[in-house]
């Protein structure tokens, strides 16, 4: 603490006739300050500066010394702007003039540190009479965690009140304003209850991806749209049954289901179900998707695959796949052509691994590689000789075709 008054004589020095017992306070008053563990600060809010401080103020404000935070003003170790928004040097004045009016105030202050962090504080500020001049008696402490806290409890709180006001607003939907949502859906609707099967809500969709009438429709129930088993075998109504229960203790399945057309074709589906809130408590919702066109793009792309397939082992030339760092696939042509015995002993290898060192132009083989299969992936094709080295180690002139090809959504190079 800074040991001379403005009087000129020392803080604790007194001339009148209770100067013992003063100055006794006045020790104790200082053995306090400095050995706190709460840090202190002594503010002179006639210069607007740091007057004092303890060792704990200095740790506090990441300081290395007293000197460091002394003659500084509360701006000074604030942000511009508080919080809330009001300039720093503008709510320290209006603070200091509250503390000189009622004696103490408590708030809390945004600070920033001397290695440019800020921490919340909550601050203490009491006037009190020191060597003949009024202090402020600054004891602020580190909020941080409480802040966490309060924030995470206001989070939680929002998020809570967001769940009541979505529960809040599903509970207070009208039938008018379901039946709305169902009727526009993109995709066929039907709400059955789950005790008897019987359909008691269907939308336009479901009437047209049937072919019956709406008053046909309620008249029915899921086993009526059904042929007797599904694929797998299994009798349509057991599975079903199977299906209603897993959405009624709270389930959402999604499963694909073969259904009957009221020409008695069949066509295949995907169905999702849901377990509808309510008063009645076995009301499910069922989504409806015709995947007959998807079942045949799905078939076509599976031929296409088994013909390249078929194409690709078949083929008298070798033929590899292959991206820019490894072969993927290669045919039995190419493991004949390089006398391995697998195509497994060539899968994973880098095309300058079945090459020697170097080509014939003196270029290494592996910058060669990378060249033409750069050239393919840019232009979509690269046509070269290459000089290839089977198992046994001989070297084989070759031509090469370099093909870009999309597989499986990514870009690949087709070599023959």
């Amino acid at each position: 603490m800074s040991s001379e008054s403005t009087t000129g004589r020392k803080w604790n020095e007194r001339s009148d006739a209770t100067a013992a017992v003063l100055a006794n306070a006045d020790f104790m008053f200082q053995l306090l300050f400095e050995r706190s563990a709460d840090a202190i600060v002594l503010f002179d809010p006639d210069a607007g500066v740091f007057f004092d401080c303890n060792q704990a103020a200095v740790a506090l404000m990441h300081a290395t010394s007293k000197e460091q935070l002394l003659q500084l003003t509360p701006a000074d170790l604030a942000p511009q702007l508080q919080p809330d928004g009001h300039p720093s040097m503008q709510r320290a004045a209006e603070i200091t003039a509250l503390v000189q009016k009622n004696g103490s105030h408590r708030f809390e202050w945004m600070a920033r540190r001397l290695d440019g962090s800020e921490v919340p504080l909550e601050i203490l500020a009491t006037a009190i009479p020191i060597g003949g001049r009024t202090l402020h008696v600054v004891v602020p402490r580190d909020i941080t965690e409480r802040k966490r806290a309060e924030e995470e409890i206001r989070r939680l709180n929002a998020t809570l009140e967001q769940r009541v006001v979505e529960r809040t607003v599903e509970l207070l939907a009208s039938e008018a304003q379901f039946r709305t949502l169902v009727e526009h859906a993109p995709e066929a609707i039907v709400v059955f209850d789950g005790m008897t099967g019987r359909f008691e809500m269907v939308n336009e969709n479901a009437v047209q991806l049937f072919g019956r009438s709406r008053e046909e429709m309620l008249q029915l129930t899921p086993a009526d749209i059904s042929p007797p088993c599904q694929p797998s075998g299994r009798p349509s109504v057991e599975l079903a049954r199977e299906r209603i229960g897993e959405a009624m203790a709270g389930g959402k399945p999604v499963f694909e289901w073969m259904h009957v057309h009221a020409s008695g074709r069949e066509f295949p589906s995907e169905v999702r179900l849901v377990h509808l809130p309510g008063e009645r408590c076995c009301l499910i919702r069922a989504s409806i998707i015709d995947h007959t066109e998807r079942k045949r793009a799905e078939h076509a792309l599976r031929e296409s695959e088994e013909k390249f397939r078929a194409l690709f082992e078949a083929s008298s030339t070798g033929v590899m796949i292959h991206d820019e760092e490894r072969y993927l696939e290669v045919n039995s042509a190419i493991v004949r052509m390089l006398g391995y015995s697998s195509a497994a002993d060539l899968v994973g290898k880098h095309p300058s691994d079945t090459s020697p060192p170097f080509q014939p132009d003196g270029e290494s083989s592996a910058t060669s590689a990378a060249r033409h299969i750069a050239e393919c992936m840019q232009r979509g094709s690269a046509r070269f000789e290459w000089l290839s080295r089977d198992a046994r180690g001989r070297d084989l002139p070759v031509e090469v075709m370099l093909t870009r090809i999309n597989m499986g959504g990514r870009q690949l190079i087709q070599a023959v």
